[in-house]
């Protein structure tokens, strides 16, 4: 035990590891922008990132969903689910507020964009604002397929889903519930194991995206302006 809590404290912390990746990333992308341009070397860096970006996608929907049900089980009590939803839907409509709020007094104070010169050449007439209501928010939430939702990655409706999966998962018969209980948990692990390891390749996946990034805009200097 001794010898393993002493080769952990070896090991480089995770956080150090991607602000190396980052250091790395910046001056390898310069580095490879000024001996190549941009479209001869990127796609052997850019993969790299795109698989990291891809894994943790990947398990954002099956981790939510899991753990999300399986808390909402764990409680049992119907009238504590009811509180914390209270208190849930009652921080969202707050912080929602206070963020508007903040807003638009920044933007009232502030007035970012008045007087800034664009040198817009054409006017954009086909561009038509979606009204979305409250009523229409509210509706969305419910998933009409659970499935097309995970598929585009709506986390609400998800979210919602799970709430409820996770209370009606105390309402069927003990032996269901708990193999239910048992198979969520039994995923929820695997997903957690998946999860740590993506996470150790935090550091080679953002020194692809850093240097991805950095050559392309080192290669376009329009871009940096």
């Amino acid at each position: 035990m001794a010898q393993d809590a002493a080769s952990k404290k070896k090991g480089l912390a995770l956080h150090w590891q991607i602000l190396i990746g980052i250091g790395l990333g910046v001056a390898v992308g310069i580095l490879l922008c000024r001996a190549a341009p941009y479209e001869q070397w990127h796609k052997y860096i850019k993969w790299a990132g795109d698989i990291f970006l891809r894994g943790l996608r990947m398990i954002v929907i099956p981790l939510v969903f899991t753990s999300i049900a399986l808390g909402v089980a764990g409680m049992g009590n119907s009238a504590a689910l009811g509180r914390i939803a209270g208190k849930t839907i009652l921080y969202y409509i707050c912080t929602t507020l206070i963020a508007a709020t903040i807003g638009l007094t920044l933007v009232n104070i502030v007035k970012p964009g008045v007087g800034a010169s664009l040198n817009l050449s054409q006017e954009v007439t086909a561009i038509k604002a979606q009204e979305v209501s409250f009523i229409d928010q509210i509706v969305s939430i419910v998933p009409s397929n659970i499935f097309e939702s995970m598929a585009k990655g709506d986390l609400l409706p998800i979210i919602f889903f799970a709430v409820i999966f996770g209370f009606f998962m105390n309402k069927v018969d003990e032996k269901h519930s708990l193999f239910l209980k048992n198979l969520f948990e039994s995923v929820y692990e695997v997903i957690m194991k998946i999860t740590f390891f993506i996470i150790r390749l935090a550091p080679y996946g953002v020194f692809a995206i850093v240097t991805n990034v950095v050559g392309k805009q080192a290669d376009d200097p329009a871009a940096l302006l």
